[in-house]
């Protein structure tokens, strides 16, 4: 007799929360203002906008006059700021390639926490700042 099993607890974990918006493919958000916890599948580029709650990025992450009030997690290998405020910790995982953070003009109150099997890269200009340092990464600038 054959049996299926289902690895339900793996699926859950990688399910948006309900209590989440949740957008799919290529999101582009410009003159926002999103008041609760978003999450991204695919590429995602913020613009003028202001993000009050956290955001997970599965994928890419491109802001520009962008503030963060809350933390931001990417699931992916690239992150590009640029005139934008992180108020908390930017955390990005990836176990397949080096991880890389570009900072311009950019200011992060948290730290910059990579999760990965090898040390990130925060390639910087020297009008960003890093308040609480990077963990599991270096910093080029």
């Amino acid at each position: 007799m054959r049996r299926l099993f289902y690895v339900v607890p793996m699926i859950s974990s990688i399910l948006p929360s309900a209590s989440s918006q949740t957008l799919y493919g290529l999101v582009n958000l410009r003159d926002a203002h999103i008041l609760q916890d978003i999450q991204v599948i695919g590429k995602a580029n913020v613009e003028d906008s202001t993000l009050s709650k956290n955001l997970d990025v599965w994928g890419t992450l491109v802001a520009n006059e962008t503030t963060f009030d809350q933390g931001v997690h990417v699931r992916g290998n690239t992150v590009e700021l640029r005139n934008s405020t992180i108020n908390g910790d930017l955390q990005v995982s990836n176990y397949l390639k080096k991880p890389r953070v570009n900072l311009d003009h950019t200011q992060v109150s948290g730290r910059i926490i990579f999760n990965s099997l090898t040390k990130g890269s925060v390639e910087k200009d020297e009008k960003s700042q890093i308040k609480k340092g990077v963990k599991n990464g270096v910093v080029n600038e």
